[in-house]
């Protein structure tokens, strides 16, 4: 959402039979921290859309004209202004409002609404939030009382709970069906740049665990380990300051306490278990495997700079299950000493579950870890990793605008720093790149570029790649367009990876 971008978003229920409980969280670029959370109740075959802008106060902020349900609910046209409590505090004015304009979304199908007449003396009715959620007239009811009921009130801990003869709300373990799109709109520069959401989808056509938490900041969970491995939010003994490639660390540098207290509106997340039991164990295995599932060992691109037509090029790198591996503790910063990392001890497939000893979990030794204390680092404020090179080459092989230079060209290693990175070309640090970025940002030197051309990213990080989405976005100018006619395009390209094996 920097300078005039808006950012929509379109949220599809391709499920024609039942209805969608969508948690939807906005995480901040830097270090993926919570800006903005809540849930989305979408009825069968039902569409959701939302823009996000940036806010007069200078926050991202989010408005929708849809007739879908939320808790909270949203009002018609009235902008829902991100927030800050989760960000770095030692962060003041813009350059905290800054860390809101930047970052990615998750969204969860947390349970299902089923359109079964279930319900009724004679099990010949709906349920009260089917009714309440489903559109008549083109308009949901959205009543209250009955979403209150189901998604704020009670923590449900399974879909029978909310089935049962005294509460009939009608919530059930979720069976997936969701689609989402987005596209980047600058209206005074007349560019667009879109995409599709990655979908995640668990094997075997499996239905998942019921995981629909209250949106409820009063409820505290008492042992957050068993349902995320999200180190800035487990329990005592159950995240070290200190982790090593081979997933050792020192007990003496655990954690004596959650760096931030689990509440339920902090779940699902990315790692709380979808079909194992819940566990300390189950939720760094779903956290494992994600990251497993994502890791790449090579990005290929192309990028432009051609100067006839004022071409400008970023890669977009996310990296959304890092979140899991490593955090920041802000409350350990100084004047002089940055954010400490944070990191989940536990990793891998069949790897032992922590062992309390004395209030703290054993470490685990010989797990592979995506992200340990020898190749991370906090630079400005945020986690930074490397990758192992990136070559660029031009369109020709052999020609750099019209001298004779023999490809590849080797730049200098790039840094990934931040959970949604933005990698611009030749622009140097005070120039706008294509989208503005400013949060996580690092710019390939015009000195190691082609004028146009490719390049190849280094992921291998010891062999077991790095979790990373993204896609390339260019701006052209057509010098040649008339008076009143547009001259600006824009290009989205999705990156392409070898995986690791």
């Amino acid at each position: 959402m920097q300078g005039d971008n808006a950012t929509i978003l379109h949220l599809v229920n391709t499920d024609t039979k039942n209805g969608k409980v969508a948690k939807i969280r906005f995480r901040g670029a830097a270090n993926s921290d919570d800006v903005l959370d809540f849930q989305v109740l979408l009825s069968p075959g039902d569409v959701w859309t939302a823009a996000v802008t940036k806010g007069d106060n200078g926050f991202a902020q989010l408005v929708t004209a849809d007739n879908t349900c939320s808790i909270p609910a949203f009002e018609k046209g009235v902008p829902v202004s991100f927030l800050d409590g989760r960000l770095n505090p030692n962060l003041k004015d813009d350059a905290l409002a800054n860390q809101t304009r930047e970052g990615y979304v998750e969204i969860f199908n947390s349970a299902d609404i089923p359109g079964g007449k279930f319900y009724g003396s004679g099990n010949d009715a709906n349920s009260a939030l089917y009714t309440a959620t489903k559109h008549v007239a083109g308009k949901a009811p959205c009543t209250a009382s009955v979403i209150q009921s189901a998604l704020y009130d009670t923590d449900f801990t399974a879909a029978a709970a909310s089935q049962n003869a005294a509460v009939k709300l009608g919530l059930d373990a979720p069976t997936g069906g969701l689609t989402g799109d987005w596209y980047i709109m600058n209206v005074p520069n007349t560019t667009t740049y879109s995409g599709a959401a990655t979908a995640l989808v668990g094997q075997g056509g499996k239905i998942g665990n019921f995981v629909a938490f209250p949106q409820n900041d009063t409820i505290k969970i008492a042992t957050p380990e068993v349902f995320t491995a999200d180190p800035s939010l487990v329990s005592k003994g159950f995240a070290g300051y200190t982790k090593g490639v081979t997933g050792d660390w020192v007990l003496a540098d655990a954690n004596t306490a959650p760096v931030i207290t689990a509440i339920a509106l902090d779940f699902p997340d990315l790692s709380t278990p979808y079909y194992a039991a819940a566990s300390a164990q189950a939720a760094a295995t779903q956290a494992s495997n994600l990251t497993k599932a994502l890791a790449v060992s090579s990005i290929t691109n192309q990028y432009a700079k051609d100067a006839s037509i004022a071409a400008k090029t970023d890669w977009v790198f996310s990296m959304p299950t890092r979140r899991y591996s490593v955090a920041l503790d802000y409350s350990k910063q100084t004047a002089t000493v940055p954010p400490a990392r944070v990191f989940t001890p536990v990793t891998g497939t069949g790897v032992t579950s922590p062992v309390a000893v004395a209030g703290v979990a054993a470490g685990v030794v010989g797990a592979t870890q995506f992200f340990y204390t020898g190749n991370t680092k906090v630079v400005d404020g945020k986690v930074c990793v490397d990758t192992q090179g990136t070559v660029f080459r031009d369109r020709e092989e052999t020609f750099k605008s019209g001298v004779p230079v023999f490809s590849p060209s080797t730049a200098k290693s790039a840094r990934l720093c931040g959970e949604a990175n933005v990698l611009s070309f030749g622009e140097g640090a005070t120039a706008a790149s294509v989208l503005g970025a400013s949060v996580a940002r690092e710019d390939v030197g015009a000195a190691a570029l082609f004028e146009n051309g490719w390049g190849v990213m280094d992921t291998t990080n010891g062999g077991v790649g790095l979790p990373i989405l993204g896609y390339s976005v260019q701006k052209l100018t057509n010098p040649q367009a008339s008076a009143g006619v547009s001259g600006n395009f824009g290009i989205t390209w999705a990156h392409r990876f070898t995986k690791v094996n």
